[in-house]
């Protein structure tokens, strides 16, 4: 099972405050009035990606005996991958006590076809083949009827990763679903870049059990200029096989972001963080 990373946790959740703000505004629900607040300095914009290549640092190199980490996968192979997003939200708006929305379990099935395979690089197609929410009686019904609508649209979705033999991704793109909302080509748009976790990013040097590394990345998410630096230790190794564990944590300082199909408008972004944590079990033939 994959465990995804902060960053698909991030695309998720948009999703559902997006669909959150959708089913208010369908029940007729208005929005408190906001306090008035002081003013405040003008925010700088955000600043300019600077690209999204990660940044590979060897913290320690583990126990002997120790081996350089490369995917040798098979061409013309075909294999299936289920991502699992376990979510929990807290979102605070103004001076407004913060509101916990609760999200039930989203489950994604991918078909992943190996086309391509060389000393360096290799080429997959993807497809997912299903998607739903598992059963959770504490999430207010009419928000899962809305997030089940919308997540249906997923299913059949189809695109391409070109990645290298150390796990991490070159190049992604997804097929757009015809007819897809404009919440789910957001978050699939996102979920082009999210392709990368299916792999986990090795370090160049030989390493053996209980190593550990961190990877740093710039996001440019949806506008916003974000810093995510993860840390992986090498918790067992056996043959091709072992099992990494992974805390990762994103941090965003505060910013202006331009609106989607509003020119001219802005938003502000005051401060966001996020963590998350997990486990990938690895085979460097899969």
């Amino acid at each position: 099972m994959i465990r995804p990373a902060p960053r698909v946790l991030l695309v998720a959740s948009a999703l559902a405050v997006c669909l959150v703000g959708c089913r208010d505004a369908d029940d007729g629900e208005q929005t408190p009035p906001q306090p008035e607040e002081a003013p405040v300095a003008e925010p700088e914009p955000a600043p300019a990606a600077e690209g999204s290549a990660p940044r590979v640092e060897l913290l320690s190199e583990g126990a002997e005996p120790r081996r350089e980490l490369r995917y040798d996968i098979e061409a013309e192979t075909s294999e299936r991958a289920e991502m699992t997003f376990d979510m929990d939200m807290v979102l605070g708006i103004g001076d407004l006590p913060p509101e916990r929305v609760s999200l039930p379990p989203l489950v994604m099935e991918i078909a992943v076809d190996i086309e391509e395979m060389g000393d360096d690089q290799g080429r997959y197609r993807f497809e997912f083949t299903s998607a739903e929410y598992e059963p959770d009686p504490s999430v207010d019904p009419s928000l899962l009827r809305t997030l089940e609508r919308e997540i249906d649209q997923v299913v059949g979705t189809r695109g391409h990763t070109v990645f290298d033999a150390r796990g991490f991704n070159l190049d992604s793109e997804i097929e757009m679903p015809a007819g897809a909302s404009p919440q789910v080509e957001q978050m699939m748009e996102s979920l082009e870049d999210e392709m990368e976790q299916l792999a986990v990013p090795f370090p160049a040097e030989p390493v053996g059990e209980g190593a550990s590394w961190q990877v740093t990345q710039h996001l440019d998410h949806q506008g916003l200029s974000i810093e995510q630096t993860s840390t992986l230790t090498l918790e067992s190794l056996e043959d091709d096989q072992g099992v990494v564990s992974m805390t990762h944590a994103q941090d965003a300082p505060r910013q202006t972001v331009e609106v989607d199909d509003m020119p001219g408008a802005t938003s502000e972004l005051l401060e966001l963080s996020g963590s998350g944590e997990g486990e990938h079990a690895f085979d460097l033939g899969r």
